[in-house]
């Protein structure tokens, strides 16, 4: 037996790459997919319980989420510092980001009842801005008790 039929036998084949990038996808991308189902089917909210969406609404509400978004990433990286990187280890973040569902659910329970309440113009602002600032914390609050669970394993 020569090396080349030894290494060809060690190198993963196509499957095992590709299960490989399918865990590496989900993990990378989990708290991100979370977000923009979360703002997606909030702007569909706020379309179905305010009517007819105005381009100036659309501006107002990309404005609320992205002043939210900076807020909180203000607030966790102690005014813009972002330091050394302090992820969670991966099976945290993919058993955390995971469930995100009930981030993703609270967030759009929040904007459908701001909706409600506030109605007009107002609402796309701020139903933007608080489903951004709801599924963050609860993405984080998720995430946290993922790494408690880790621990207690």
């Amino acid at each position: 037996m020569d090396d080349g039929d030894s290494m060809r036998r060690s190198r993963p084949g196509f499957a095992d790459n590709y299960v490989r990038g399918l865990r590496s996808a989900a993990r990378n991308n989990a708290s991100a997919y979370g977000y923009s189902v979360t703002i997606t089917a909030t702007f569909g909210i706020l379309s179905l319980v305010t009517g007819t969406t105005t381009v100036l609404e659309i501006f107002a509400f990309a404005g609320g989420a992205v002043l939210a978004y900076a807020l909180v990433d203000a607030v966790a990286s102690g005014g813009f510092r972002h330091g050394p990187r302090d992820e969670e280890p991966s099976e945290v973040t993919a058993l955390g980001s995971s469930v995100s569902f009930v981030a993703v659910g609270m967030a759009l329970a929040i904007a459908l009842v701001e909706a409600q309440l506030v109605g007009s113009w107002a609402a796309w602002p701020l139903g933007a801005f608080s489903a951004t600032v709801i599924c963050l914390l609860l993405l984080a609050l998720e995430i946290g008790l993922a790494e408690i669970a880790k621990r207690g394993s």
